[in-house]
């Protein structure tokens, strides 16, 4: 991970005064021209801004599928801090405040790594794609202020060499203005990311 970020910064800091090679072809580097050179390394990125009131922090959670069957579920950051022993607290809002909840996915050999940082906290988690043929990454358009548990953003797949994937030839499907339901039955592999706003009281309340 410390590659990635690495190289979003040295690619952050010089793409203002890059311009595609070429004497007739002295265009600007654009946000787009990022996007694809992260995708073509294999990394996918997400950011929502999600507003929280004192008290209050967004959960994260997500759930892996396979073949319409629930195999893997994790809440990044309750599991994270109870797996080490430490008190949610820290990252718990202080004010009403605006802060970033950002996803960086990483696709390498037969893993994805999952990079989810968040006010106070950073996790990361990994899941087997070993199986999957090809990887596609959708997510929702998300209000700032959400008031009940929302689907926010997934990944997507067919299995090698199973009877979707064979029908297709191999093929991963647009899967925008689906629900969760409706991408769980559509896929064969399936990771599905959600926030929640939970309010709790500060240590000080």
């Amino acid at each position: 991970m410390k590659r990635i970020g690495i190289l979003i910064s040295i690619v952050v800091s010089i793409s203002a005064n890059i311009s595609a090679q070429g004497l007739n072809n002295n265009h600007k580097i654009d946000s787009k021209d990022l996007v694809n050179l992260f995708e073509a390394q294999g990394i996918q990125v997400f950011k929502f801004p999600f507003v929280t009131k004192r008290g209050e922090y967004i959960s994260v959670s997500y759930e892996v599928y396979e073949m319409g069957k629930k195999i893997n579920e994790r809440r990044l950051i309750e599991d994270a801090l109870s797996d080490r022993g430490i008190t949610i607290n820290h990252h718990i809002s202080r004010r009403y405040s605006k802060k970033w909840h950002r996803f960086y996915m990483l696709e390498r050999n037969d893993s994805l790594t999952i990079r989810v940082v968040l006010p106070g906290i950073g996790v990361t988690e990994k899941e087997d794609i070993s199986k999957i043929e090809t990887l596609a990454f959708n997510s929702n358009r998300t209000p700032k202020r959400i008031n009940k548990k929302r689907l926010v953003m997934w990944a997507y797949g067919n299995i090698r060499g199973s009877e979707r994937s064979k029908s297709m030839n191999g093929i991963v499907t647009c899967s925008t203005g689906l629900e969760g339901s409706q991408i769980i039955e559509n896929y064969d592999f399936i990771i599905l990311f959600y926030a929640e706003r939970i309010k709790r009281k500060n240590k000080s309340d």
